[in-house]
C-alpha cells in the first residue's frame, strides 16, 4: 500500500477497533509523517516512543515500596498516556501512541511490551481509553539492524507493508509547496533513483523520499556553488544519485515546460517546448507538468481555463487521457466542473478514449 492508502486503512482500524497496525517499510518513505498527519486530521494527540532507546524496566515504571500494605508498586513512566496523566493535563483525552522502530529493540524489551500490544497495559499502567496504538518498523533484511519479532509478537499486531510512490510524493511536495521542479523532473525520468534500499560497498547513503525532501528544501532556499551542491547531494542521497542528477542538469537537449506559465500565459515559448516534447515522444518530461497543472488549475479562473484549452490542443490523445486521469485522481469533487470547462477534451478525444478514463 502507498502512504495515502495506508492512512485511510489505519483510520478505519483505530476508529473502529483495538487492532494495533504495524507499518513496515524502508527508510524515509514517510511512515511517521503519515501517522502525524492522521493525528492532525482526526484532532488526536500524538506521542512517539522509541523502545530501542529504552529497556523493559523503563516501561514497567519505577518500583516503590508500600510498607503499610507490605507490597511493591510501579509508578507509570511520564511518556505513557494513562488516564491519571490525562487528568493531570500531561496528555489530551484522545491520541495515538506510536512505537517507533520496534524491531530495533532487544528481545527483553520487545517481550516487556507484549501485554501493552495485547491488553493495552503494562503492570497496572493502562493505556487511556481514548488512546490508540500504531507500530512503525523497517523490514527485516540485510540493510537494517533489526531483531526478529517472533510469532507471538507478530500475532499481537497487524503488519502493513508500505511502499514508496513517486506520484504520491510529487503531489505531497506540490501541495506543501516544498517541490523543486528540477528534482521532481529528474525523478520522473530516473524513477529508480527515487528510493534505493541496498547496502553499498563503502557504506555511503542511498536515496530516499526523506533525502530528496531535504535536498529540495535546501535548493529552494539556498544559492549553492557547484561544490556545495555536490556535497549536499552526497550527504543526502548518496554518490549514485548525485552523479545521475548532476548529469541530468548538464543535459541541455530537453527544455522543461513551466506549469505556471502554461496556466497564466501559454505563449510561443511554452508552445515550442510542448511541441518539441511531443515530436520527440518524451512523455516522461511532461509527467511533472501535467501533475502540477492538475493540482493548481483553478476552474473559476478564466485565464487558467483559456490557457489550458490552448495547451491541450498541442497534446496527443494518449497524453490528453493521462492528463484527464490525473485531474480525476487529484480533483474528484471538482472533476465534472473542470471537464465541462475544457471543451478540447470533449472535441478531440473520441468516446472510446473517454471510456478508458
Amino acid at each position: 500500500m502507498n502512504i495515502e492508502s495506508t492512512k485511510n486503512f489505519i483510520e478505519k482500524l483505530i476508529m473502529n477497533t483495538r487492532v494495533v497496525p504495524a507499518l513496515i517499510g524502508v527508510k524515509g518513505i514517510g511512515k511517521t509523517e503519515a501517522i502525524k498527519q492522521l493525528a492532525d486530521k482526526l484532532d488526536l494527540g500524538y506521542q512517539a516512543i522509541y523502545p530501542s532507546s529504552l529497556q523493559g524496566e523503563d516501561f514497567m515504571g519505577l518500583l516503590i515500596k508500600d510498607l503499610e500494605s507490605r507490597t511493591t508498586q510501579y509508578l507509570a513512566p511520564d511518556f505513557f498516556p494513562t488516564q491519571n496523566a490525562i487528568d493531570k493535563g500531561f496528555f489530551p483525552e484522545r491520541g495515538i501512541l506510536v512505537l517507533e522502530e520496534l524491531n530495533r529493540s532487544d528481545t527483553q524489551t520487545i517481550s516487556a511490551l507484549f501485554p501493552l500490544l495485547q491488553e493495552r497495559r503494562i503492570n497496572n499502567h493502562k493505556l487511556a481509553e481514548g488512546w490508540h496504538m500504531v507500530v512503525c518498523m523497517n523490514p527485516e533484511s540485510l540493510e537494517y539492524t533489526t531483531n526478529t519479532i517472533d510469532n507471538a509478537g507478530m500475532d499481537r499486531i497487524l503488519p502493513i507493508t508500505v511502499e514508496p510512490d513517486l506520484d504520491e510524493f510529487a503531489t505531497y511536495m506540490i501541495k506543501t509547496k516544498q517541490n523543486n521542479d528540477s528534482i521532481l523532473n529528474f525523478l520522473y525520468i530516473n524513477r529508480d533513483m527515487f528510493c534505493m534500499d541496498k547496502i553499498t560497498d563503502d557504506g555511503s547513503k542511498t536515496p530516499s523520499p526523506r533525502g530528496w525532501t531535504k535536498a529540495s528544501n535546501i535548493l529552494n532556499t539556498c544559492d549553492l556553488t557547484d561544490e556545495e551542491l555536490t556535497t549536499m547531494l552526497l550527504g543526502l542521497v548518496g554518490p549514485e544519485a548525485t552523479a545521475s542528477y548532476i548529469g541530468f542538469l548538464k543535459d541541455k537537449d530537453i527544455h522543461y515546460p513551466d506549469a505556471e506559465e502554461i496556466l497564466n500565459n501559454y505563449s510561443d515559448k511554452q508552445v515550442v517546448i510542448i511541441r518539441d516534447i511531443m515530436a520527440k515522444f518524451r512523455y516522461d518530461v511532461l509527467t511533472l507538468t501535467l501533475r502540477r497543472l492538475a493540482l493548481e488549475l483553478d476552474p473559476e479562473n478564466e485565464k487558467h481555463m483559456k490557457n489550458i484549452n490552448m495547451f491541450v490542443k498541442d497534446l496527443d490523445n494518449e497524453t490528453k487521457v493521462v492528463f484527464v486521469r490525473m485531474i480525476l485522481a487529484e480533483r474528484k469533487t471538482e472533476f465534472s466542473n473542470i471537464l465541462n470547462k475544457m471543451p478540447e477534451f470533449q472535441k478531440e478525444i473520441s468516446s472510446k478514449l473517454m471510456e478508458l478514463i
